[in-house]
């Protein structure tokens, strides 16, 4: 397991992040097994639910937060996570515009609710509009005034690792730029490889 190995190296500290669900995996066993080996290695553990869309990006991604300070080594040792904000920040607000006509998806198989593309309707959260074929994963389709779904390393589907998006008319996956907005990098961030290289981005 890949806790006991991040647990064996550490000292004074231990700091890790996770999908939000562990806290409620196998019935809440789990988490409670990682807070209570830490506690009992004589850690104060902190840990929180942080959704990154409450802290200035346009990504709504949820993970868990467990920050562990050794008692001795670090005495009268205290953590406050921080306040999130309201962010109106939303995928149209990074979006390129221009050289994006590789990543439009060329298909035909696909349904959009016209009446869910509302320019005047802001999205707290990521917000549907149409899918391909079944709307298996990798084939839902999301409206850029709404938050982006969590990018991710694997998946399949047409659309997959970023998801795709009604733009102008057009169906879309995102670019490397894109996605590096999307994770808080700035705008006049550049990436200098090709996209084939970019595996771990797009």
């Amino acid at each position: 397991m890949r806790f006991f190995a991040i647990l064996f190296t550490c000292t004074y500290k231990y700091n890790s992040a996770n999908v939000k669900n562990l806290v409620n995996h196998n019935n809440k066993k789990t988490f409670k097994f990682i807070i209570k080996t830490l506690e009992d290695l004589n850690y104060k553990v902190f840990y929180k639910v942080i959704n990154s869309c409450d802290f200035g990006l346009a990504q709504s991604r949820n993970r868990v937060y467990i920050i562990a300070l050794h008692k001795e080594k670090l005495k009268n040792c205290e953590f406050i996570f921080p306040t999130g904000f309201n962010s109106k920040i939303v995928v149209k607000d990074i979006l390129e515009n221009h050289n994006i006509n590789k990543y439009i998806i060329d298909s035909k198989e696909f349904t959009i609710d016209i009446n869910k593309v509302n320019k005047n309707m802001i999205h707290k959260t990521s917000f549907r509009v149409g899918a391909f074929k079944k709307g298996g994963q990798g084939e839902q389709i999301y409206s850029i005034y709404g938050k982006a779904i969590p990018l991710l390393a694997e998946g399949g589907g047409i659309a997959a690792k970023t998801g795709a998006y009604y733009v102008n008319g057009n169906i879309r996956k995102l670019s490397p730029i894109e996605c590096a907005r999307l994770q808080g990098f700035p705008t006049t961030f550049k990436i200098i490889h090709s996209d084939k290289s970019l595996k771990t981005i797009w």
